[in-house]
């Protein structure tokens, strides 16, 4: 390699797409997040229901002037393959672009409302994997909600494992208690 050689920058803009299913901290902190990557952020509603999409779009605009927000309407409830194809659409428009989708994930209070609150963001992390000119990230928020503990997954580990050997105890105990009354 020529040591004299200089590599310039790279000459892709960035565009931010955020998925939004309503006003929330995590939300407002991941457009927080993009405003530090690029001017460019949209944030996208994707909903069967265009009234309460107009809802959130007020309560967004009120809260987080000056951001793009666009409804992508979904008959059947879907969540992922809409939003798939607006990626497709927007960056048909705009092939000199990446986009990079920032996925907000939710603080919870509990080790297993993290399995039922995000799973829309790993499902859209599934699909946008292996995307060209797409990048997805996880943004998780630094301040909880009150009262609001992050998921630590070894201290449910650790819950789990005591359960199961609960378990197998009382198991273990009805298995002998049988076994002597033969």
């Amino acid at each position: 390699m020529d040591p004299d050689l200089v590599w310039g920058a790279p000459v892709h803009r960035r565009r931010v797409v955020i998925p939004v299913f309503d006003v929330r901290w995590d939300v407002i902190q991941a457009v927080r997040f993009g405003r530090s990557m690029s001017d460019d952020i949209t944030a996208v509603y994707v909903t069967d229901d265009v009234a309460t999409g107009e809802q959130v779009r007020e309560r967004f605009e009120r809260q987080l002037p000056g951001i793009q927000f666009v409804i992508v309407e979904s008959p059947y409830r879907n969540l992922v393959d809409p939003l798939i194809r607006y990626l497709e659409v927007a960056a048909e428009r705009d092939s000199s672009s990446v986009t990079v989708v920032l996925l907000p994930e939710r603080m919870t209070h509990h080790w297993w409302e993290h399995i039922l609150f995000n799973q829309n963001i790993h499902r859209i992390r599934d699909a946008l994997t292996g995307r060209p000119d797409t990048s997805s990230r996880t943004f998780r928020s630094g301040r909880p909600s009150a009262g609001a503990r992050t998921w630590a997954p070894e201290r449910g580990l650790h819950r789990e494992v005591a359960l199961v050997r609960a378990l197998v105890r009382i198991e273990a105990s009805r298995w002998h208690s049988a076994r002597r009354s033969w």
